[in-house]
Order: C-alpha cells, then sequence, then structure tokens
C-alpha cells in the first residue's frame, strides 16, 4: 500500500488540467465532474489549515473524492507520451459528458466511492489501461462509446523480457453492485470470460471493480491505527466478495470459466479513503489506499496472467507522482 501524498496535489492538479486542455476537454458547468476536478484546490487550503476539515461536513467527500482524482491524474500523467495515448483520449474526454444515455447517477470519475453510472465503469477501464501500458505494447480500449463488439475492454501485447515472447492479452472489466448476491457477481464473471472468449486475445484476464459493493463510509469512521490494519480491513471486505461467489458453488462451474481463453486469476479489485492515526494523540491522517485481490478459483494460476495481475497491483501503488518512466526509467 502506499500513501497519497496530498503535498503534491496542486502540482498533479495544474499537470492533469493542462493535460485535459490540450485535448479540448472541459468538464460541464455545474457537474459533478467539475466538482471531482476543483476538489483538489480545496483540498489545498486544508492542507493550509488542517482546522477547516476537521468537523466539516463536507470533509468526508473532500478528502475521498481528491484521492480518487490525485490517483486517476497520476495514472493518467505518467503515461502521457506513450505511443498509444491516443486510445486512451475517448475515455478522457467522457469528463466533457454531463450524462450518458441511460444514467440515472451524475456521472463520476473516482473509483474509491460508490457510483452505477457508466462513466464510472469506463473510467475503470481507463485506469486499468494506464496500469498495464508499462508492461506492454500495441495497447488498445474499446471505444467507450463506440464499442466494435468483438474486442474486450483493453487489448495488448506482452512480452516475456527474458525469452521474448509474446502473447496478446485482453482484459475484460466488470462492476458488482452492493452486497450482490453470490450468483449475481459469478455471472459478472461470466459475463467477463464469454466477451474474453469471442474476442481476439489469445488470453484474458477477468477483473471485477468492487467499488459499489465496498462500505466505504465505514472504512472511513473507523481510525485505524497503522496502515496494516486499514490494509486488512479492507482485504477483508473483499474477501467477503469472494465468500459469496464461492459459497456452495460447484468446482465444475469455476473449472468451465477457464476452459478457453480466460485465464486465472480473477482480479478484484478496491479503492477506498481512511483514517490513520497519529503518535502523542495529535491529528488523523487521511490516506488512499488502493489493493487488487487475485482469486484463484482454487485451481492453478496461469503464470502469464498471474505476473500480469501482479504488475497491475505494483504499478498502482508506486505510481504517485504522474512522472513518466518512458525516457528516465520506472514511472514515479
Amino acid at each position: 500500500m502506499a500513501y497519497v501524498k496530498f503535498s503534491e496535489a496542486d502540482t498533479i492538479t495544474d499537470r492533469f488540467l493542462t493535460l485535459l486542455k490540450r485535448y479540448g476537454i472541459d468538464p460541464p458547468v455545474g457537474s459533478n465532474l467539475e466538482s471531482e476536478l476543483l476538489s483538489l484546490t480545496e483540498l489545498m487550503s486544508v492542507i493550509r489549515d488542517p482546522n477547516i476539515v476537521q468537523g466539516h461536513p463536507d470533509e468526508k467527500r473532500i478528502i475521498r473524492t481528491a484521492a480518487g482524482i490525485y490517483d486517476l491524474a497520476a495514472k493518467i500523467l505518467a503515461v502521457d507520451g506513450i505511443p498509444e495515448f491516443d486510445c486512451l483520449v475517448p475515455h478522457l474526454k467522457l469528463i466533457m459528458r454531463s450524462k450518458l444515455p441511460k444514467e440515472v447517477d451524475p456521472p463520476s470519475l473516482i473509483q474509491n466511492d460508490k457510483s452505477h453510472d457508466d462513466t464510472s465503469r469506463k473510467i475503470a477501464e481507463l485506469y486499468l489501461g494506464t496500469l498495464v501500458a508499462h508492461v506492454c505494447k500495441d495497447l488498445e480500449l474499446d471505444h467507450p462509446t463506440r464499442p466494435r463488439g468483438d474486442n474486450p475492454d483493453l487489448l495488448f501485447t506482452l512480452v516475456d523480457g527474458d525469452s521474448a515472447a509474446t502473447w496478446r492479452f485482453g482484459i475484460a472489466v466488470k462492476a458488482i453492485g452492493r452486497k450482490a448476491a453470490g450468483q449475481t457477481i459469478f455471472e459478472r464473471i461470466q459475463e467477463a470470460g464469454h466477451q474474453i472468449d469471442l474476442s481476439p486475445a489469445e488470453r484474458g484476464l477477468i477483473v471485477i471493480s468492487a467499488k459499489n459493493d465496498i462500505d466505504h463510509d465505514t472504512l472511513w469512521n473507523t481510525v485505524f491505527a497503522d496502515e496494516d490494519a486499514a490494509i486488512e480491513a479492507l482485504k477483508a471486505q473483499l474477501q467477503t466478495i469472494i465468500d459469496r461467489v464461492e459459497a456452495d458453488r460447484p468446482q465444475t462451474e469455476w473449472d468451465a470459466l477457464f476452459t478457453s481463453k480466460c485465464a486465472r486469476p480473477i482480479v478484484f479489485m478496491a479503492h477506498t479513503a481512511v483514517k490513520l492515526a497519529t503518535e502523542k494523540g495529535g491529528p488523523v491522517t487521511p490516506t488512499a489506499l488502493q489493493m487488487t485481490l487475485a482469486y484463484g478459483a482454487n485451481g492453478a494460476l496461469d503464470p502469464v496472467a498471474n505476473v500480469l495481475s501482479n504488475e497491475i497491483n505494483k504499478w498502482m501503488h508506486y505510481i504517485r507522482r504522474g512522472i513518466s518512466g518512458a525516457h528516465r526509467g520506472f514511472p514515479l
């Protein structure tokens, strides 16, 4: 796990807004998305005077939203300049849309709070694209509003650095609802698997976004003794999701998922914001947490898919400053 360093948020904000302006992207006036972008400015005031946020009725919203936008912005900035960046732009342009067809909730960019709009689901695809970009080439994201219908959400080529072997890999991303029944979750997993099996990918990874199932308020309202305790609490919530979908499920149903292109593990992804205690009774420290939990569905993990899931987790935590690794080594 990694702390989000809010002290660098002003720099991240300026660079992110400059990038959006380069592509003519402006959030619609008065939209929830505009509020999310401005929340980093609000957070600067909090940093200058921490007493502003203590007891503030919007404390949770400001911190959580700022953490989510900060994280997304850092990940996007870290891949600015890669040859495939243009494939990310249609997803970025969702920021300009106040509503997408058939949406009920206001659109949202953040991954660390509940939302049920299509924008949020598409931004999860964008987020994963910014992570796999560091370990692949020829990255493609299926268009967010004009999908081809024969692709997974992400399609890319993995290259083994030792043997130079390559695999055309796909990722299908599905979201689940709050306290979804185990069968409902399994059906979402099946949908993702079907999407991969019909695609041009040689192998594929299923990713489940658990943002709507996580009890963010309970996590936020708990002051954790340290980061390890917060990590365990978030992991426990992800594990309950896995327990639900696994309960009373015949192993044959799991094994049937992996008879074609889908590869173990299934990756469950969650983001949230928590508060950590400080020494000597000082102010609590708001902290952003991100986590993936790889679930092998009681079978042997595919070695390539497992490495990919580990790389996704690594870059999710490593990239905090939005600095590209293209010309200066590892992204930061």
